[in-house]
């Protein structure tokens, strides 16, 4: 095909073959008209082909510089080793469209991933592995990144491109990761965990034998057999695990501790012990009359002696002693302004005067005054 000389005008060569030393004639051919852009180019010029369905594509190789013939390449639309066109809608149905896959042994060296790296990895080994994602604007958004954990031991720990941490997927795991803007490097990231092997699970039923964390139960009551009470409520959850079915019954640790109800006893028993001490027993018990309490004995010196039969007295006697002065409630005495314990002795007291019965004779010379006479016991 040759140049067009201006814009709308296809140029061609003439639709013979070329012979040896003729160059072939270059003509020109209208574009479509408005019509006609479904048609398509024939060496009559534009032509309608009509509607359909391609079932079949025939190329012919370019011829190598060594020569030969061109060999026809014809390829078709369906079956084995045909080219995918998409429908009218630009889908494509195929049988199964493989992501390249890596199963690699963790290791202490971070895996980078870029955007021509497989997108599903499977750990195995143990002790952990990091993964760095790729960097998001070399991706499309809606990229899906697959980790498999199949170490014995170790998380697999992923990474955005700026080395942050988008989800760490324990052993056992299996996470598909979801990038939600390609804006920037680093992305933004969505996360969604599968079930990992251990659990199965049919449309009433769920098997996991791990626990579970961090969660509210929101369902129906739990069954007894299966480690609830069935009930709702705190008097009706009770009732359905406790022994006890009659009014007045009594828990009480049976055999290995197992709780049993002792049925109610009749009235005026007690409850006591059974005869082999291993569970306790309603008894009725010995009635009658006392005739007589004696008493006897001596605290600080005073003896409590005597018999109490169906009338009589008890004999308080002996003498107080053994008790402190401490012990007393009124355990000191004030003379004017001086508080003494009892049993201390005093040489003075202030404020008071002491008197002598006996008068003093004293000699002088001169008059004694009224002062020293009270000084000396006299006037």
């Amino acid at each position: 095909m040759s140049v067009a000389p201006f814009a709308g005008v296809v140029a061609l060569d003439n639709f013979k073959s070329p012979t040896a030393g003729e160059d072939g004639i270059q003509g020109q051919v209208p574009k479509p008209l408005a019509g006609q852009l479904d048609y398509v180019l024939t060496a009559n010029g534009w032509a309608s082909v009509g509607g359909g369905t391609v079932t079949s594509v025939t190329a012919t190789a370019p011829v190598t510089s060594s020569g030969g013939t061109a060999p026809n390449i014809a390829l078709t639309t369906s079956g084995a080793n045909s080219v995918v066109i998409r429908d009218a809608n630009q889908n494509i149905v195929v049988n199964a469209l493989d992501d390249a896959y890596t199963n690699v042994a963790a290791s202490g060296t971070q895996i980078t991933l870029t955007a021509g790296s497989p997108r599903r990895y499977t750990i195995t080994g143990s002790g952990g592995q990091v993964i760095k994602l790729p960097d998001a604007t070399t991706l499309a958004n809606g990229a899906l990144f697959q980790f498999d954990n199949n170490q014995s031991s170790g998380a697999i720990t992923v990474n955005n491109n700026s080395n942050t941490l988008i989800v760490s997927v324990p052993s056992g795991g299996f996470v598909l990761v979801n990038l939600l803007s390609n804006a920037i490097a680093a992305g933004s990231w969505d996360r969604h965990d599968q079930a990992p092997s251990n659990v199965s699970w049919s449309t009433n039923t769920l098997d996991y034998a791990g626990s579970i964390t961090s969660a509210t139960w929101n369902g129906t009551a739990v069954a007894i057999n299966r480690g609830g009470t069935g009930a709702s409520t705190k008097a009706t959850a009770f009732n359905a695990l406790s022994p006890m079915s009659a009014a007045g019954d009594v828990i009480y640790g049976g055999t290995s501790g197992a709780g049993t109800a002792l049925a109610i006893g009749t009235a005026g028993q007690v409850l006591t012990v059974n005869s082999g001490a291993t569970a306790p027993q309603w008894s009725t018990p010995t009635t009658g009359t006392v005739t007589s309490v004696g008493g006897t004995g001596t605290v600080n010196g005073i003896t409590l002696t005597g018999t109490v039969t169906s009338s009589g007295n008890l004999t308080l006697g002996g003498t107080l002693s053994g008790i402190g002065n401490s012990q007393l409630t009124n355990s000191s005495i004030t003379f004017g302004s001086t508080a003494q314990a009892l049993g201390s002795t005093v040489s003075a007291f202030n404020g008071v005067i002491a008197w002598q019965a006996t008068p003093i004779a004293v000699a002088y010379t001169s008059p004694i005054t009224k002062q020293q006479t009270q000084q000396y016991g006299g006037f």
